[in-house]
């Protein structure tokens, strides 16, 4: 909860990398909703302040998704004793294919966003929740549905029993508690992705009581093969229908 006692959008972001670095998890996503919301519900908002309040939340939340990953990386390295000055020159190299080939891949599978995405073939849960959480920016809680600022008490309300539960149940019954991050991610995309993760998982538990040692090994390196394996075929196929 490190946002919680700082003072602004810059020194929430430094207090987030700091923490990440040091547990490889960040809270900011959520931080950066509770802020935009509560800013939305503590004045009216004319369109230019709401512009103002997307910018600032949106630089908040991507400043730490694309440098902690960096960070985590040369902090990797140097309990590898790999050279910084390779890791950053790696980096840059990366930066520019991953910037060239996210670009034309996503143009290429994804040539109308404002049609194609939150469907059933492209559902794309975390458009869905920065749309819902700009939407509440603009238009206040009566842009959402009726029932929903109800199921959202709820639901905050299931996940801090669920975090409870794990800290304070004996280990035994904790750990048949369910990730309360995969329930509210279930909510978001189609049932097919869900009953696809779960049979993955359940097969991941499988190998692990039958071949322990080597499951720890290799089934994280399998599963993710498959997902970056999924990603290659799509966009090949993607590729092959637009030029035949």
């Amino acid at each position: 909860m490190v946002w919680l006692r700082t003072g602004s959008k810059a020194e929430t972001v430094e207090a987030t990398l700091l923490a990440g670095m040091d547990t490889d998890c960040h809270g900011v996503s959520a931080a950066t909703v509770g802020s935009g919301c509560v800013a939305a519900g503590a004045a009216t908002l004319t369109s230019e302040r709401c512009c103002e309040q997307s910018m600032q939340q949106g630089t908040a939340l991507m400043t730490p998704e694309t440098v902690l990953p960096l960070l985590n990386d040369l902090r990797a390295g140097q309990l590898l004793g790999a050279t910084p000055w390779r890791q950053i020159v790696a980096q840059c190299f990366g930066v520019l294919v991953g910037a060239l080939v996210g670009a034309l891949s996503y143009r290429l599978l994804i040539p109308d966003p404002s049609t194609m995405l939150l469907t059933e073939q492209w559902p794309a849960p975390a458009v869905a929740t920065w749309k819902a959480v700009a939407e509440v920016l603009v238009q206040g809680l009566a842009a959402v549905p009726a029932g929903s600022v109800v199921a959202v008490l709820l639901a905050a309300a299931a996940g801090v029993a669920l975090a409870c539960g794990e800290v304070l149940l004996p280990r035994r019954w904790a750990r048949w508690l369910p990730s309360g991050a995969a329930l509210g991610l279930a909510f978001v995309i189609p049932a097919w992705i869900s009953i696809s993760l779960f049979l993955g998982a359940a097969l991941a538990a499988i190998l692990f009581g039958l071949v322990r040692t080597w499951a720890q090994r290799f089934v994280l390196v399998l599963a993710a093969g498959l997902v970056a394996g999924e990603s290659l075929a799509g966009i090949a196929s993607a590729a092959l229908a637009a030029l035949y």
